[in-house]
């Protein structure tokens, strides 16, 4: 689990550590998540390694809380799904 300060952090060391590995400038986290779904594999080798680093978390937790948490954000709640929620 991920504490406050490393949850901030994440976004902005998946950023620097994105643009070190394409060269290139990114501008929103959604143009970060397409990035990111299209490394090779040859480029995510140890990158999960290197967020986990990066923010004092392990390799696994940082893959994890990206596919489970920060990914997130791009997903809208169905609206049969919200009617059960509230």
């Amino acid at each position: 689990m991920l504490t406050k300060v490393q949850t901030v952090q994440f976004g902005a060391v998946l950023k620097f550590l994105i643009e070190q590995i394409t060269n290139k400038i990114i501008n929103s986290n959604l143009e970060l998540y397409y990035t990111i779904q299209q490394l090779t594999i040859q480029l995510r080798t140890g990158f999960w390694t290197s967020v986990g680093s990066g923010i004092n978390v392990t390799a696994n937790e940082a893959h994890d809380y990206y596919y489970n948490t920060w990914t997130l954000q791009f997903y809208q709640k169905s609206p049969r799904l919200q009617s059960v929620t509230g």
